[in-house]
């Protein structure tokens, strides 16, 4: 896989994901994150997330052409598939690795769970920045 034109490969060891990113960024990437939006690699590494980070969260995505809610579109038109990063699942990454409560799991569709494990990240975000923490 390449991310910023260099060829990576994902890591299998899941060592403290999140450590050392700034919480400005983990704010900057959550506040991007929906339900539904696949994001672009090379963009989250250059919000600031770690490269071993993002590839690791980085995958090939297919449509279904069966139905419009299943089918990928870029520019309006739909296509066979996309790489890149599942927006409600870098959400549920940062809500696992940060170990706060969500209530996500209350929710059947993919905006209001988005919406939801938004609001927990960003809750601890504020919490540690009020105890000076830049961090994560």
């Amino acid at each position: 896989m390449k991310i910023k034109g260099k060829i990576v490969e994902k890591e299998t060891k899941e060592e403290n994901a999140l450590a050392g990113i700034s919480l400005k960024v983990l704010r900057e990437v959550a506040n991007d994150c929906d339900g539904h939006s696949i994001l672009c690699p090379d963009k989250l590494v250059e919000s600031g997330l770690p490269i071993p980070f993002v590839v690791k969260n980085t995958e090939v995505i297919k449509s279904d052409f069966s139905d419009h809610k299943s089918t990928l579109f870029v520019d309006g038109e739909p296509v066979k598939s996309l790489t890149g990063v599942w927006a409600l699942g870098l959400l549920k990454t940062f809500v696992w690795n940060l170990g706060v409560d969500s209530a996500a799991g209350t929710f059947f569709g993919r905006g209001r769970q988005a919406d939801a494990d938004r609001a927990a990240v960003l809750k601890w975000i504020d919490e540690q920045e009020a105890t000076g923490r830049t961090h994560v």
